[in-house]
């Protein structure tokens, strides 16, 4: 998954779901709106770091209850938000969001523009991420990192799905989805092992490994985002990256794949 710089009109994507998370629930409402040209500036998405330095900062906003979070089954025929959650340690946000592709298709360019809001209803911060369905029926979950106004507090994440025809790392194998193991807290800050597998007969050179945590009620509760070192044809590596999350997470589990 990478990070994005901007969306303009005349993109040529459908926009397929709009949804809200907050600490009192999610609406969701399908739009089926097609814009016209997309202006992309790709950078890398280097979460890695910034997970290990935000774990280890001590703020007390980490331990604040997760938000709620519920979704409604409306389905677009592209794909769906499945479900969402998001983080805050004082001005670092991570949104965590799983994402569905409902299509017949593979390869095509994902892209979720959230906006994270204060009690007031006000835009404090706001985000773009950019990845590819590998696969027909894939689940991907796509983490974001931001940086909101100085004392912000951010009670919703407002949310666009966006899905654009590509032929992106279209793949024949499924890269699936694998529960982390060994799930501990070292030094304050949360860690999982996943054995990342490949059952492809070709090596994956940096697959996306983003973890998705949920609390004992099942919510979305934080996660993180690492990358697979060249994973060998018919082989394994495993990873231990470093989560943020919410209180404690009951179980963890990374969704695989093979970004932009």
């Amino acid at each position: 998954m990478r990070g994005v710089g901007g969306l303009g009109p005349d993109s040529g994507l459908t926009q397929v779901r709009r949804e809200t998370t907050s600490g009192v629930g999610v609406w969701v409402t399908v739009t089926n709106v097609t814009l016209s040209r997309a202006f992309r500036f790709l950078t890398p998405l280097a979460l890695a770091s910034v997970l290990v330095l935000g774990g280890c900062t001590g703020d007390d906003d980490a331990s604040k209850p997760a938000p709620e979070t519920t979704s409604e089954d409306a389905v677009d025929p592209d794909g769906r938000i499945v479900d969402s959650g998001f983080v805050q340690e004082g001005q670092f946000l991570q949104s965590v969001t799983l994402v569905e592709n409902t299509s017949a298709a593979a390869g095509q360019n994902v892209t979720l523009q959230s906006e994270f809001l204060d009690a007031d209803g006000e835009v404090v911060g706001s985000e773009m991420l950019v990845t590819a369905f590998n696969f027909p029926g894939q689940t991907i979950a796509m983490i974001g990192g931001s940086s909101v106004k100085r004392k912000a507090d951010v009670v919703s994440v407002e949310s666009e799905l966006f899905i654009e025809p590509a032929d992106n790392n279209v793949s024949d194998v499924d890269f699936g989805s694998v529960k982390g193991e060994n799930l501990r807290q070292k030094r304050g800050e949360w860690l999982a092992d996943f054995t990342v597998k490949n059952a492809s007969a070709e090596a994956l050179k940096s697959p996306d490994v983003a973890v998705v945590c949920r609390d004992a009620s099942g919510e979305i509760n934080g996660g993180g985002l690492d990358f697979a070192d060249n994973v060998p044809a018919k082989g394994q590596v495993v990873i231990s990256p470093a989560l943020l999350v919410n209180g404690d997470p009951v179980e963890c589990t990374a969704y695989i794949s093979d970004p932009l």
